[in-house]
């Protein structure tokens, strides 16, 4: 019987040993899940936080490259077909250069048959001038022998009225003249208006030349060529109500290449619009048409390889640098305990409350100057509840 229970006895022991050591083995790997579901603590240096903090470094804006100037040039029915093109597409020309020349039946009869009055007016004047020469010669000789022809004074003054009236003929014939040559250089007036000209400095698109040599429809919706002025390029865009106060004129951008990220551009702000842009009531479904739009504008730096005319792209403003030795941080950073202030600082890999000595708040920018107690250089962390003294922290933004 004593054997019996001395048996039971240590088989209790036993299972108790067992069930003791499997709590604690589960527990400890819990333990271990647990710790690799924490997130880990990240710091930053000041310097990074500054710059993040800084109006518009959390926003970003989407807009189309655009140039400084654009002309498309749709054909006009009424001034004929076009014959002749002065141009390619990708060439530059200058302002008042031939781009095309219409060619018009109308304008050209209207021409040859000007240039025909003028021949047959010159010829004219050349017949009077003739007849006027036959009649002042009439007259000289009629005079020079007067006295040994026994001209009469009579007979003199009507040789040489009917001189003088010759004469007079000859200038009505050069009025005419003057006349038809001014419907000549009207008409050649209107057929230089023939040759359409660049309006500025550009580059030449693109050229639809199945368009030529046929008659233009009334209203054609699509432009025979297009010149862009591309010495100046812009980005253009909408900001929605929520984000238009994150940015300032002249604040220097990032323009990013949408579909390349690698692509990048510099620029400035010129423009953030202080009326809501009208999108002429199309609804688009990716928006929220019950927010307001303004409208940006920037202007890209100048550079060996541009973007290109038409390119879509995300605009992102580029952090100033901070003022040397000055440290200024976001309210939110600041842990305040009776009449102190601290900061969680990395030293090490490891997390310290660092107390502070705070200076002057900007509320609208939400940040309060640091005087003392940290450095631009310092690496600190955004504080949580779950913060400890001696805790790790990622070295990814930290001092070298």
């Amino acid at each position: 019987m004593k054997n019996k229970k001395l048996k039971i006895g240590s088989a209790i022991i036993i299972m108790a040993i067992i069930a003791g050591s499997a709590y604690f083995l589960l527990t400890k790997e819990d333990k271990k899940i647990d710790a690799k579901d924490t997130s880990p603590v990240v710091s930053k240096t000041v310097m990074d936080v500054m710059k993040g903090s800084q109006k518009g470094t959390d926003a970003i804006l989407a807009g189309t490259v655009l140039p400084n100037s654009k002309s498309k040039i749709a054909l006009d029915a009424t001034r004929g077909i076009v014959t002749e093109v002065h141009v390619n597409e990708g060439d530059t020309v200058t302002k008042g250069q031939a781009l095309f020349t219409y060619y018009s039946v109308d304008n050209e009869t209207e021409l040859k048959d000007a240039r025909l009055g003028v021949t047959n007016q010159a010829n004219t004047v050349t017949q009077k001038r003739e007849a006027a020469d036959l009649k002042w010669k009439e007259y000289n000789k009629k005079k020079a022998n007067a006295t040994k022809d026994g001209t009469s004074e009579e007979d003199l003054n009507t040789a040489y009225m009917e001189a003088s009236n010759a004469e007079a003929e000859v200038a009505s014939a050069q009025i005419e003249v003057d006349k038809a040559q001014l419907l000549v250089d009207k008409a050649e007036e209107k057929n230089s208006q023939n040759t359409v000209k660049a309006q500025f400095d550009g580059v030449v698109k693109s050229i639809d030349k199945d368009q030529m040599n046929k008659p233009a429809p009334e209203k054609s919706e699509t432009p025979f060529m297009e010149v862009i002025d591309a010495s100046i390029q812009y980005v253009e865009g909408k900001v929605d109500e929520f984000n238009k106060d994150k940015f300032t004129v002249d604040q220097q951008v990032q323009i990013i290449d949408r579909n390349d990220n690698k692509q990048v551009w510099t620029g400035k702000i010129t423009k953030i619009g202080s009326l809501t842009t009208d999108d002429g009531g199309e609804k688009k479904e990716e928006e929220n048409q019950n927010t307001s739009k303004y409208p940006f504008k920037v202007v890209v730096d100048k550079s060996d390889t541009p973007p290109s005319i038409g390119k879509h792209v995300y605009v992102k403003v580029v952090p100033k640098a901070p003022e040397p030795g000055k440290v200024v941080l976001p309210t939110g950073y600041l842990v305040k305990e009776d009449k102190n202030t601290f900061v969680w600082k990395s030293v090490n890999n490891k997390l310290t409350k660092t107390k502070v000595e705070v200076g002057e708040e900007n509320q609208e920018e939400g940040t309060v100057e640091i005087k003392s107690g940290i450095k631009q250089e310092d690496a600190i962390v955004y504080p949580t509840a779950d913060l400890q003294e001696g805790m790790e922290a990622e070295r990814d933004a930290q001092p070298k």
